[in-house]
C-alpha cells in the first residue's frame, strides 16, 4: 500500500511550494564623503570605510584635518535580513530618491570646504538617484540628516560585529 501511494506522488509530479513572503526588491547604495568614508551596500554586503584622529603616544591627538593624521579602519561584513531591513526603512523614511541631484558650491568653487565632495547614489529595484554636494554647498537639513543617520547604521553594524 506504502509503495502504491509513493508511485502515486512520484506520476503526480513535484508539489508547488508556498513561500511565505516575495523576496525583497533588490537594494544597493553608495556613499562617499571626501575620501574619508565610504559606506557601499551591495548584495546584502556592506563595506565601510571610516577615519579616526590618530594619537601620539603621550596621547595627545595629532593635528586634525590632515589624512595623514589620520588612522583607516575598514570593515566588510555580510548583513542580516533585520540589518538590511534598517537601511530599506532609512530610504523610505528620509525620502532619499526626493532630494535633489546636485548641490553645488555656494562660492562657485572658491572656499576650501569646495574641495571636498560628497556623493550618495541610491538603486532599489529599477529606481536609482544620485546626489552630489561639495564640502560648502547649501544642502537641506534633511539630506544632513539622513547621511549622518546612514553612518550611524553603519557604526551600529560595525559595533555589533566587534562585541
Amino acid at each position: 500500500m506504502r509503495l502504491i501511494a509513493l508511485a502515486a506522488c512520484v506520476l503526480a509530479g513535484p508539489l508547488p511550494v508556498a513561500h511565505g513572503r516575495d523576496k525583497p526588491t533588490p537594494l544597493s547604495l553608495s556613499y562617499t564623503h571626501a575620501g574619508l568614508t565610504e559606506i557601499t551596500l551591495k548584495e546584502g554586503k556592506l563595506h565601510y570605510v571610516w577615519h579616526t584622529p590618530r594619537q601620539r603616544d603621550d596621547n595627545n591627538v595629532l593635528a586634525q584635518g590632515c589624512p595623514e593624521n589620520d588612522d583607516r579602519h575598514q570593515i566588510d561584513v555580510w548583513l542580516t535580513d533585520k540589518e538590511l531591513e534598517r537601511f530599506r526603512d532609512w530610504i523610505s523614511r528620509h525620502k532619499v530618491f526626493d532630494f535633489e541631484k546636485d548641490y553645488p558650491s555656494a562660492s562657485g568653487g572658491r572656499e576650501r570646504g569646495a574641495a571636498f565632495r560628497s556623493g550618495l547614489t541610491v538603486l532599489r529595484g529599477e529606481k536609482k538617484h544620485s546626489v552630489s554636494w561639495v564640502g560648502d554647498s547649501k544642502v537641506p537639513e534633511g539630506l544632513g540628516e539622513a547621511i549622518g543617520e546612514l553612518r550611524g547604521l553603519a557604526d551600529a553594524v560595525e559595533k555589533s560585529r566587534n562585541k
